[in-house]
């Protein structure tokens, strides 16, 4: 007989930490560990991977995940509250990528600006693309 594998978390159980949590208006640290468990286990699936901040990329879509239990419409019938976290975990991520592109981009016209008034400054010539003016 095959054993049945259990799941790392069961969408019944995450939806009745939910109810406790909102009952006591404080958030479970089962359900703490619930929602960075999810965060941190679709952040590190292949198509997250390869990112140099993916440690503020998992706790950006915890911060989402706990912000989001307020949220959620627990009295729906056909509730799937693990669906719903899974999905804000992956638009969390796709929108920090987003960000960090963003960012990089203001790096680089900065750097650049930079190295321009440094150019006209110091009347530095650039030669890395000049290469027929060469006698050789």
């Amino acid at each position: 007989m095959k054993k049945q594998k259990k799941n790392y978390l069961d969408n019944d159980d995450l939806i009745s930490e939910i109810m406790i949590s909102r009952k006591y208006q404080k958030i479970t640290k089962n359900l703490h560990f619930m929602l960075f468990d999810l965060s941190t286990r679709i952040s590190n699936k292949k198509n997250w991977s390869g990112y140099s901040w993916k440690e503020d990329m998992i706790m950006k879509a915890y911060i989402k995940c706990l912000n989001a239990v307020w949220k959620i419409d627990i009295n729906r019938k056909s509730l799937n509250a693990f669906a719903y976290f899974t999905t804000i975990v992956n638009f969390s991520n796709i929108d920090y990528i987003k960000y960090e592109k963003r960012q990089s981009d203001f790096k680089k016209i900065a750097f650049d600006k930079y190295m321009e008034m440094l150019k006209c400054e110091f009347n530095i010539v650039d030669t890395r693309n000049n290469f027929n003016n060469w006698d050789i």
